[in-house]
Formats: structure tokens, sequence, C-alpha cells
């Protein structure tokens, strides 16, 4: 399936695969009142896994735009105001989504 996409929109959608199991777990928990420690120790699962996404990437990288939906989101998973705006495309629409 991801074949028959031209190449631009194969990478995003590498990229996107990649990264979703943890964006959807990451709404998941935001929903959870009850989930104070899941929701830390999820936060430090994100920040890692930015870290990871980031590492060599250069400015434009799809793996930077990751790096940065999945700092948001531990940021969110620590306290901060949830603003689905602050993210970019296509992750904004992915969490919409997710957590509506």
């Amino acid at each position: 399936m991801l074949e028959q996409l031209p190449p631009t929109q194969r990478a995003e959608a590498q990229v996107l695969l990649q990264v979703a199991p943890l964006l959807i777990g990451a709404a998941a928990l935001l929903g959870r009142a009850d989930a104070d420690a899941e929701r830390k120790a999820l936060a430090v699962v994100l920040e890692q896994a930015a870290d990871l996404a980031a590492a060599g990437e250069a400015a434009g990288s799809l793996w930077l735009a990751a790096a940065a939906t999945l700092r948001t989101l531990a940021g969110w998973l620590a306290g901060a105001p949830v603003d689905l705006d602050a993210l970019a495309e296509p992750y904004r629409g992915l969490m919409r989504q997710v957590m509506e």
C-alpha cells in the first residue's frame, strides 16, 4: 500500500506509522484522571523517543516534526495545557481524531 504513494507521502506515512502508537497511547492517558504515574512514565518514553527521532536530522526533516510532536505530548502528559493547535499537520489532525 505504501508503495503506491508518491515518495514524499510515503516517507511521511512511514514516520507517522512509527510514532502513531506513542501518540495514541498519550491520547488515551490524557483522558484518564487516575493515570498520573502512567502519564509521567509515558512522558519520559516520549522524550526519549523524541531524542532518538531528532538525532542527526537536518532542519525540515520529517523526523524533527515527529520529535517536536512527541515533546509536546510529553509536556501535556506532565501537566502542560493541551493545545492541539500547537501541533503541526498531520499530527494535529491525527490527535484531534484520536482525542474526540
